[in-house]
């Protein structure tokens, strides 16, 4: 898991944004409570004074634009992704179909 570095976590308010991460999850959260003992409610979950949720398997890092950039970066990636896989290509007809052919292909053979 990554070391989190607790210098900005003692310095989280109430309405700060968190990067939230677990595994290849990611998304961008807001902090809606911090109990005296540093305890954190983003969304539904409760993370510990060092960013790591109660109980489970997610934890925190501190929000930065390229961090938010990243994320939006991958929701298109993946959305490009599952549109592609759920094409009927034969309707494309064969011209169209060749041309994506030969650029995959271009790409996976390099």
């Amino acid at each position: 898991m990554e070391v989190i570095n607790n210098d900005w976590l003692r310095e989280l308010k109430v309405g700060d944004n968190v990067f939230v991460h677990q595994g290849s999850i990611k998304f961008i959260k807001t902090v809606e409570k911090i109990t005296p003992t540093r305890r954190m409610t983003v969304g539904t979950t409760i993370y510990n004074h060092h960013g790591y949720e109660i109980g489970g398997r997610k934890c925190l890092s501190q929000w930065t634009e390229d961090k938010e950039l990243e994320i939006e970066k991958e929701k298109v990636f993946k959305s490009m992704c599952d549109f592609l896989g759920n094409v009927t290509w034969r309707y494309l007809g064969h011209d169209k179909v060749k041309q994506i052919y030969d650029m995959v292909k271009e790409e996976k053979d390099v």
